[in-house]
């Protein structure tokens, strides 16, 4: 049986926890390189967990994830979706189907996920009058 990680309380504030200006300020993995089709992409780190976003223009990615640690297991979740990668050394390759969003865990540690999020291009509607990029 998996072990709950134990829920540590946090103090209200009256600030938010992070401000950012910009996804710049986000600091960038330590742990995880990431290439998408052949193309690095940045790969993010928060106190959680560390994440890559990117746009999903194909039937499926394919994914290479260069991890900077030594490592005993690599496990892709949701189990269930049962996406098949293959580990050479330290690298991960995935060929990841379009629109599907996972994890990669390492050697059971909940405390270092990557998150794996593919997306969509949406255009900005003809008829809006202004948006977020704008302002």
């Amino acid at each position: 049986m998996t072990k709950k990680q134990e829920f540590v309380p946090r103090e209200i504030r009256e600030k938010p926890l992070y401000e950012l200006e910009s996804v710049e300020d986000i600091p960038v993995s330590e742990l995880y390189q990431v290439k998408v089709n052949g193309k690095e992409q940045r790969v993010y780190h928060t106190e959680f967990f560390d994440f890559v976003s990117f746009l999903d223009e194909n039937e499926k990615a394919e994914v290479e994830v260069t991890v900077n640690e030594p490592f005993q297991k690599a496990v892709i979740r949701p189990a269930a979706a049962q996406i098949p990668f293959k580990e050479e050394g330290n690298k991960i390759s995935i060929s990841l189907p379009a629109g599907k969003r996972i994890t990669l865990e390492l050697d059971d540690k909940l405390e270092s996920p990557l998150y794996v999020l593919p997306g969509k291009y949406i255009p900005k509607p003809e008829n809006a009058e202004s948006s977020v990029c704008d302002q």
